[in-house]
């Protein structure tokens, strides 16, 4: 802000004290908040907004650009998104567009609290940054929020950008990670063909588009989440995304450990069940223990109360405690009492139920949940043998991170912040609902060449005994 006096501090400030009507920086605005205004002429406020809506045109233009540019590759080089490579263009530009919308209309009507606030806190950190205070700058960084505010502070500070560009970054990252989801799912199986109903889930996930475009850190989780998945590939296969699945454990380390744990879980229980090496075991092992070390920097009094007294039920006094707080708890979780995994699983997959719904936006995150859960119902009705699926590593080890899952949202207490949040667990959900399908279209297509093969074989006479003894001789 613009009236803001800062001064060294020791530590962040745990709350904001500023009017949080931001004033957007750019790099034009080279004098510091703390100086006297200069005798020459002051620029107009209008110099200000012409430079910031070119500066947001460029980069988001450069945003766009790179997105498409993404998609052709990955498209190209997997011959199952070839046939589909239109629409993956279509819907990156309507993630795009989304960043657009929500920024221009929807917070407008509906101010987030949490993106304000990740708003100001960024913009104190480049502000700090540019002045040169760089330890007070890094008194900011922490695990979880504290991590992202600090990152998208360094990102205004390089860039200068407007915060719509992180809107539209973030939605960027978003719509990237369920490609690679589209990515992995048909490159682990191999197939060739993948059906234009899925394509078209992960790529118009609502709840992707809605929670992704926004000055929030699920776009970046969602992406860190679907890029681990490129561990999954076989090991003998292209490894090509190695480095991006690095890049993606990281940054779901930093910004939300215990999903990170969950995830690194679930693949490494998968890759143990193909591999059966037990060098897989000591990789899980680390990445557990490094897991814990951050949910126990991000949230100590919590994690020593688990230790001590066990993760249930510190879960069921934490969830007491909030549930009897009116501003944190939904009218969906007044008086109730959870079923672990149960009520987890019901809240991922299924609700809001109708009779919960109350208006337009619980209407919509119901209609999403029970249209997938209907299409992965009809895929599995349409499986000859779906129990030679059940058996397979990947059902199995997702499925079991699925369970963890749903132990955790057990005693989720909020709804919005459950449909919200429950997109860290869609690419699971998605994988269990649509993955034995691919899995049956490779089985299809490699029956249809062998009895194709068997077909064009050509006929050979026998040959005498002297002649079939020159050629076992030789």
């Amino acid at each position: 802000p613009a009236d803001l006096v800062r001064k060294p501090r020791a530590a962040p400030p745990l709350a904001p004290t500023v009017n949080l009507q931001l004033r957007r920086k750019s790099p034009l605005d080279i004098v510091p908040p703390t100086s006297p205004a200069p005798c020459a002429a002051p620029i107009m406020p209008a110099s200000y907004e012409i430079a910031d809506t070119l500066l947001a045109t460029v980069y988001f233009l450069a945003v766009v650009t790179a997105l498409q540019v993404i998609v052709v590759r990955t498209a190209v080089r997997n011959p199952a998104l070839r046939p589909h490579i239109m629409t993956l263009r279509l819907a990156a530009l309507a993630w795009c567009a989304m960043a657009l919308v929500k920024k221009a209309v929807l917070d407008e009507l509906l101010p987030p609290t949490d993106a304000l606030y990740h708003e100001l806190i960024a913009r104190e950190v480049a502000d700090l940054f540019r002045d040169g205070l760089h330890r007070e700058a890094f008194s900011y960084f922490g695990i979880g929020n504290p991590a992202y505010r600090f990152l998208l502070g360094v990102f205004y500070y390089c860039t200068g950008a407007p915060e719509l560009i992180a809107y539209a970054v973030n939605g960027a990252l978003g719509f990237w990670g369920m490609l690679a989801l589209l990515d992995v799912l048909s490159s682990t199986v191999g197939t060739r063909r993948i059906p234009l109903s899925i394509v078209l889930t992960c790529t118009f996930l609502p709840s992707g588009i809605l929670w992704t475009t926004t000055n929030l850190k699920e776009g970046a989780v969602l992406w860190g989440i679907c890029m681990m998945g490129y561990w999954t590939l076989p090991s003998a296969g292209p490894r090509r995304g190695a480095v991006l699945a690095a890049a993606g454990a990281a940054t779901v380390a930093v910004l939300r450990p215990h999903i990170g744990l969950l995830w690194m879980v679930t693949i490494g229980i998968f890759v143990l069940l193909r591999e059966r090496r037990l060098a897989i075991v000591g990789v899980i092992a680390v990445g557990s223990l490094a897991g814990l070390a951050l949910i126990k920097t991000m949230a100590p009094d919590m994690f020593d109360a688990a230790v001590s007294g066990g993760v249930s039920s510190s879960l069921d006094s934490q969830y007491e405690r909030v549930t009897d707080d009116a501003n944190l708890v939904s009218r969906h979780f007044a008086n109730s009492h959870p079923t672990p995994v149960l009520t987890g699983l019901a809240l991922i997959l299924f609700r809001p139920w109708p009779t919960e719904t109350l208006h337009i936006g619980e209407v919509f995150a119901g209609l999403e949940a029970w249209c997938i859960a209907l299409l992965g119902l009809y895929y599995w009705r349409s499986l000859p043998k779906p129990m030679y699926f059940l058996r397979h590593p990947r059902i199995i080890a997702y499925g079991l991170g699925l369970l963890m899952f749903g132990f955790l949202f057990s005693y989720m207490y909020n709804m919005g912040l459950a449909v919200r949040q429950r997109l860290m667990a869609y690419p699971a959900v998605l994988t269990l609902y649509f993955w034995p399908t691919l899995e049956l279209g490779r089985l299809r297509t490699l029956h249809a060449l062998s009895q194709t093969g068997a077909r064009l074989q050509p006929q050979r006479m026998p040959l005498p005994q002297a002649a079939r003894a020159t050629v076992a001789s030789a």
